[in-house]
């Protein structure tokens, strides 16, 4: 039966009052991600295949004598991005944080805790090339799923599209090169009714079958806009090279404060309207897009890495994410 990392804190605690000579505790941090199975069938071991995170150890509390000090609270999620660079904070480009449902006893002297987090069939697509672990959720505010046609219009072929999908269940298909503009909703997103600034994230998934499709000196332009009755005015505007895409899924992320070019008032805590422009070359040009969102950092990095060699996790597959906690 699951042991709770308090029951399993406790335990320690108690092992400690009477163990004089163990005076502190440190935390050893360590990740394995495993496909379509719990990690807990697995037997417990150091993996050799795991890598060390940038700060492997921190320190949970330190005893002097019976007066027990936490230094920070336990992390209760498990983050994955696309960036680098981590600031100290916050990843560099995270892709979804998902909660820490697992915690287990793994040692045969309970000084041995294993957590876990499942990414689901669904979410946390992408390719991951760092790894945190979180003391506090992320404030996200889904703009449209895209799984449903809803308020959405093409000036080309738009439909749903279940197959070559992303994020959830669905996204939004447009085949066609009779305009410029794929996309466009107004009025119809979900209003965040958060302030977003700084360093917080706009970002989606934007699909292309065959860059070669597209006029290598364009650009795709993105607008979001508070405007729920036009994207032309009230609007910011962020803009992606043709050239700098690749063919299939690119994930596009950018700081708010980054865009391109503005207009009249917009907030983003108001955003309603969307538009997606392309130049393209060919009447078999797909697109498509997918997990459009506001993203704000919030919670505690309690421990973050850099991959070696990056994760791919592909929609409809099951990953997990766990680390041994290692009382000495």
């Amino acid at each position: 039966m699951p042991l709770t990392l308090e029951d399993f804190l406790s335990k320690v605690y108690d092992r400690t009052q009477r163990t004089t000579a163990q005076t502190q505790h440190r935390a050893v941090l360590r990740w394995q991600s495993i496909e379509s199975t719990s990690p807990f069938e697995y037997p417990f071991k150091w993996a050799a295949s795991a890598e060390s995170w940038s700060s492997s150890e921190h320190a949970l509390w330190s005893a002097s004598g019976t007066a027990y000090h936490w230094a920070m609270p336990y992390p209760t999620y498990v983050a994955c991005g696309a960036g680098t660079a981590a600031n100290g904070s916050a990843l560099g480009d995270e892709i979804e944080r998902f909660i820490v449902p697992w915690k287990r006893d793994l040692g045969a002297d309970e000084m041995i805790v294993r957590i876990a987090g499942e990414a689901k069939r669904q979410e946390a697509v992408g390719t991951w090339n760092e790894l945190g672990v979180y003391y506090g959720n992320a404030t996200i505010a889904m703009l449209d799923n895209c799984v449903e046609l809803g308020s959405w219009v093409s000036e080309n072929t738009l439909t749903l599209d279940t197959v070559t999908v992303r994020h959830g269940p669905g996204c939004l298909r447009s085949q066609g090169d009779d305009s410029i503009v794929s996309f466009r909703n107004i009025g119809g997103l979900d209003s965040p009714g958060v302030a977003f600034s700084g360093e917080d994230r706009f970002q989606m998934w934007y699909y292309v079958n065959d860059t070669a499709y597209l006029d290598s000196g364009e650009e795709v332009v993105i607008r979001v806009g508070s405007s729920p009755i036009s994207i032309e005015t009230d609007y910011y505007e962020f803009r992606v090279p043709h050239a700098s895409l690749a063919s299939g899924w690119n994930w596009l992320s950018w700081a708010v404060g980054d865009y391109d070019a503005s207009d009249g008032l917009p907030d983003y805590s108001t955003i309603v309207s969307f538009r997606l422009q392309s130049w393209k070359l060919s009447s078999s040009i797909i697109e498509r897009i997918d997990k459009i969102r506001l993203f704000k950092h919030a919670g505690t990095l309690w421990g973050y890495h850099a991959l070696g060699t990056a994760i791919e996790k592909e929609w409809g597959e099951t990953k997990w994410v766990y680390w041994d906690i290692q009382f000495e």
